[in-house]
């Protein structure tokens, strides 16, 4: 008769060990009652406040974006000459953003957005007109 996995670990560290998949049996732990050092009568307050803002946050406190991800993937996927153009926006709104010059940073940016908009929307209906002439004439 073949002996159990389970009872060679009893001879080397002397601990009760069940069977694999089986849990241990569970113990009920009496705790004495201790009535004494806590108090149901004692109340708290607890006063919890929201961090209040500084100020309100407008248009001026905000940093311009410069748009140089979206430039470079409109250049190499859209339209080559305008994502040149944005790109050359982007890297000013960047440098004037760099100087503390916010107002030119903000117009350079928003100069960038505006030819990243119009040079993927541009290439976007490039492609589409260029697919359906190409379908109608190798058809």
């Amino acid at each position: 008769m073949s002996t159990p996995r389970y009872e060679r670990f009893d001879k080397v560290d002397k601990t009760p060990t069940f069977p694999i998949g089986h849990p241990p049996p569970y113990e009920q732990a009496s705790l004495p009652m201790q009535s004494q050092g806590f108090s149901a009568t004692t109340i708290t307050n607890v006063v919890v406040q929201q961090p209040q803002a500084t100020g309100p946050v407008t248009e001026q406190s905000r940093v311009p974006q410069d748009y140089l991800v979206w430039s470079i993937l409109t250049c190499f996927f859209c339209c080559c000459p305008i994502g040149l153009w944005a790109i050359s926006a982007s890297i000013r709104a960047r440098a004037k953003l760099e100087d503390g010059d916010i107002e030119e940073a903000r117009s350079s940016s928003r100069c960038a957005l505006g030819l990243n908009v119009f040079g993927t929307l541009g290439g976007i209906a490039f492609m589409i007109v260029f697919s359906i002439t190409y379908m109608h004439v190798y058809k």
